[in-house]
């Protein structure tokens, strides 16, 4: 998710007016409105890709620009080049942004009061943990407001095995392929409320009950499911479990359903809520 919590400061606090008043706002840009949000400047790329992986590596970072999409309630980000080599000797871009844009990673105190900051996440929790990839790309197809149940986690375990000690458990749902598209990777409806998914509190419940796991992972702009962005059930029961999770990755139909590493290299933000990542795995 990308918004900040209800246990956080009251001067960033959102109100359930202000969270609203910037999904409509959202909604008028996909509409083909004029808008403040979320998409940067005309012209520019809704995402860009980084250079192709070596054999046996998948990146699962999106290029970080300041027209990739963002929670209605964040300014977008803003780039400069206040030094060029030209003039300068030297080339350097200043950048203004959230520690919850592009493929990122929210820490426990992105909602919980007192919960571990990123700095406090030790390597050990993001480095070649075991991936489970779910797939779920086909009923998101047909259905934005799906999300990952508790039977999609045992079907997976029928298939390819218990889920591993440590794993990061990552959801595809194919909605990278909407970034092309202003508003539809947020996907806002004429209801207030974004559409788009994943995981359902159900299935946080069964994972944080039956399984050992460090991480959750998903393709979409949220840890839950678009439409319940006003309670944020996932986050508060997976970051209060003193759990991390990630957002907006990329790439995760290049990785197979188990047998991938993951390393989550998150940028160690004092104080951090959260950070940007370059998030990848190893297939061999």
């Amino acid at each position: 998710m990308c918004v900040t919590g209800p246990h956080h400061d009251h001067d960033h606090a959102v109100s359930r007016r202000r969270f609203l008043g910037a999904t409509a706002a959202t909604a008028a840009v996909a509409a083909g409105g004029v808008g403040a949000l979320p998409f940067g400047r005309p012209g520019s790329p809704a995402a860009a890709a980084p250079a192709p992986a070596a054999a046996g590596l998948v990146d699962l970072t999106h290029a970080f620009t300041d027209s990739f999409p963002s929670f209605p309630v964040f300014t977008p980000p803003e780039r400069r080049r206040p030094y060029r080599v030209e003039t300068n000797k030297f080339y350097a871009q200043q950048w203004e942004l959230w520690e919850h844009q592009g493929t990122h990673l929210d820490a426990p105190a992105h909602f919980i009061a007192g919960g571990r900051t990123v700095t406090q996440i030790g390597l050990d929790e993001l480095v070649g943990l075991p991936v489970a990839v779910i797939d779920i790309s086909e009923r998101a197809g047909r259905d934005a407001d799906t999300g990952i149940m508790a039977a999609d986690l045992e079907n997976y375990e029928k298939t390819y095995g218990r889920i591993p000690d440590g794993a990061a458990v990552l959801m595809y749902s194919g909605w990278e392929q909407r970034l092309a598209k202003p508003g539809a990777f947020q996907n806002p409806g004429q209801d207030g409320r974004m559409h788009f998914p994943g995981f359902s509190a159900e299935a946080v419940e069964w994972l944080l009950a039956q399984r050992n796991v460090r991480g959750l992972g998903v393709d979409t702009l949220s840890l839950d499911v678009g439409r319940s962005l006003e309670e944020f059930p996932a986050h508060v029961k997976w970051l209060g479990a003193d759990r991390w999770a990630m957002e907006c990755l990329a790439n995760l139909a290049k990785l197979p359903p188990r047998g991938a590493r993951l390393v989550a290299a998150v940028i160690p933000y004092q104080e951090g809520s959260g950070g940007q990542c370059r998030a990848f795995a190893t297939t061999t």
